[in-house]
């Protein structure tokens, strides 16, 4: 069984996560679950996949979970798709496993 540690990756500019987007989901919750064939970590958001509405609130609701500002939270790869790479700036992959590791059951 793969852990949800093989959806963090450390970067110069610091950790990337490998995420899976619901849009127009009941509510927002992150993180949701790990997805062991994609290697991503699931999170759900509320708004739609409209107007850059649902990477808006993903962003959000990042920087919420690992207090950061929004503008430390870049989307690097899948702007525009469900499957994504965000770099959390300045976090270490460490930082992120330990406050992911509360939340994620496997």
């Amino acid at each position: 069984m793969t852990s949800f540690t093989e959806a963090i990756k450390e970067s110069k500019e610091g950790a990337l996560l490998y995420l899976i987007v619901a849009p127009r989901s009941s509510q927002t919750v992150f993180p949701y679950k790990f997805n062991q064939w994609r290697k991503s970590i699931e999170i759900k958001v509320a708004s739609a996949a409209k107007d850059n509405k649902a990477n808006t609130e993903m962003i959000e609701t990042l920087a919420r979970f690992f207090q950061l500002s929004s503008n430390d939270v870049i989307i690097v790869n899948g702007e525009k798709s469900k499957e994504k790479i965000v770099c959390l700036r300045k976090v270490s992959k460490e930082i992120v496993i330990e406050k992911l590791k509360r939340f994620i059951h496997e």
